[in-house]
């Protein structure tokens, strides 16, 4: 649904830019954004880094996966190698070098070598001041990307979002916690997305902002369709099987019209 409008999701918008106004003056905040697979979080999510693409600086993004579930702070990595401009057969110093280049610091900083080290670059190892102790080493690294979150905030507030973090790894959550303990400080809006099944310790807190995504109305589910139609005509009773099997789920709207659409073009 990349390039339909948002259709129906103009009052859940409303909050996030008003939430993200108040980030812009140091007042951190957080939203989460909760719904079923399809109801369109993402989409949410994209419409409001579109309205704000003029910004100074571009939103980090973590998306969660489902294959990595078990692998420590693996949206954070993803992130970083992505960032870093990171290819397959760079060397372990070229991706050194180009750490360096991304958080704007020596090689030899014991920060760039923590990271390093999260992202299992070679020759890392002996530069982490001797310490082999697992759960020293993942505190440390915990503490080294709240430092570059503040880093980053420290000069243009930052739109920070963490997609699906019901596939979260527990040490992605275990950060998540100490970064929403701490955005009250920073010029940062925090959106997260999940599923309503994930229970959260922090959901209390008096930052945060629950916003559950319902499904489409049929005034809104029609509107989508006949989008999603164009100019080819679609009777009222094929636009009211689709909405009813489709129960307001955006995503099912969209697979149910196209097939709609391309079963008659077969004809």
């Amino acid at each position: 649904m990349g390039n339909l409008p948002l259709v129906g999701r103009t009052e859940e918008l409303d909050l996030l830019l008003r939430r993200w106004e108040q980030a812009t003056v140091g007042e951190g905040r957080v939203v989460l954004l909760t719904g079923e697979a399809g109801i369109g979080k993402s989409r949410l999510v994209v419409s409001l880094e579109h309205r704000l693409k003029k910004g100074p600086r571009a939103p980090l993004r973590f998306l969660c996966s489902p294959y990595h579930r078990d692998s420590p702070l693996y949206p954070l990595i993803r992130q970083v190698e992505w960032a870093a401009n990171f290819e397959r057969d760079d060397p372990p110093a070229v991706k050194l070098e180009k750490l360096s280049c991304l958080f704007e610091a020596d090689s030899a900083d014991p920060d760039i070598a923590l990271i390093a080290d999260l992202l299992s670059i070679p020759r890392a190892e002996h530069e982490i001041l001797g310490i082999n102790v697992h759960q020293r080493r993942r505190e440390m690294i915990i503490a080294t990307i709240l430092r570059q979150f503040d880093r980053l905030v420290g000069r243009n507030p930052l739109l920070v979002v963490f997609e699906d973090i019901h596939w979260a790894d527990p040490t992605t959550l275990d950060l998540l916690d100490l970064l929403i303990e701490s955005v009250e400080r920073l010029p940062m809006l925090l959106v997260i997305t999940t599923r309503p099944e994930l229970q959260l310790p922090w959901i209390a807190h008096p930052l945060v902002t629950v916003q559950t995504l319902n499904g489409l109305h049929r005034r809104e589910a029609a509107s989508m369709i006949k989008v999603l139609a164009d100019d080819r005509i679609l009777q009222e009773e094929v636009i009211d099987r689709i909405i009813a099997h489709a129960d307001g789920i955006p995503l099912f709207i969209e697979e149910l019209t196209k097939s709609v659409l391309d079963t008659r073009l077969q004809y």
